[in-house]
């Protein structure tokens, strides 16, 4: 999980923006949430996704996995699920959410009239290539 508060639940929907950014080298995969304000100039400029802060995701040593032939033609997917393993295995434990039901399935089936006015704004995705 990410250190920075505004990357994910009340805070970055409170700043109403966010940046997920994904790190792709010859040896490593590294991703992380942040507030887009820590993103807004670099975006801007095109150059480069900062390292720090990023959860890596795969890393492998040279030789023992080929990312050139194991991960091709790969496609970008936003999920925008409610509850899942992240959210639901955190319903138990968040102020307020154990009164509205026995879980996040549960609640979010019962009462869809509370999320008529949700909504994902996807602004832009944007690609860089290093020239690995």
């Amino acid at each position: 999980m990410s250190s920075d508060s505004y990357s994910y639940g009340h805070e970055m929907n409170s700043i109403a923006s966010g940046v997920y950014a994904t790190l792709w080298t010859p040896r490593t995969i590294k991703s992380g949430p942040s507030a887009a304000t820590r993103f807004q100039r670099i975006l801007k400029r095109a150059t480069q996704i900062p390292n720090r802060g990023m959860l890596s995701l795969l890393r492998c040593l040279k030789g023992i996995v080929d990312f050139d032939k194991r991960f091709v033609e790969l496609k970008i997917a936003i999920d925008t699920t409610f509850c899942g393993d992240c959210a639901g295995d955190v319903w138990a434990i968040t102020d307020g959410c154990t009164w509205h039901g026995m879980s996040c399935d549960d609640y979010v089936t019962n009462n869809p009239a509370v999320f008529n006015d949700s909504f994902w704004a996807v602004r832009y995705i944007k690609a860089f290539n290093r020239g690995y």
